[in-house]
């Protein structure tokens, strides 16, 4: 049954709001990269266990700071190597957000 579900968010700050999602819970790491939420999955500081979805949203923190196309896709592969070595659940990425500082650093619309 679909309601009976487990999932989580996993995710820098932008969703650590999130919440009234039965059978969803949130992992917030403020300022978290790419790189360092795939340390904190390594170190057993995300809870991967018995769900059914993880949801991921991160990479925001690595467009402030200049991370290169290739460099963040790199951590991306990193990061979803790691989630297989650690859950069975089914993996969903959500795409970056833009921020209004991106825009003024980069010009960028």
């Amino acid at each position: 049954n679909f309601f009976e579900k487990r999932a989580t968010i996993v995710s820098a700050s932008i969703p650590k709001y999130v919440s009234g999602i039965d059978g969803c819970t949130t992992q917030a790491f403020p300022g978290a990269t790419i790189g360092r939420l795939t340390e904190l999955i390594s170190s057993g500081k995300v809870d991967l266990i018995s769900l059914d979805f993880v949801i991921v949203h991160v990479g925001t923190n690595n467009i402030s700071s200049s991370q290169s196309v290739d460099t963040i896709i790199s951590y991306f592969g990193d990061l979803i190597h790691k989630l297989k070595k650690m859950t069975f659940a089914k993996l969903i990425f959500t795409s970056i957000l833009p921020r209004p500082v991106d825009h003024m650093k980069t010009g960028a619309k």
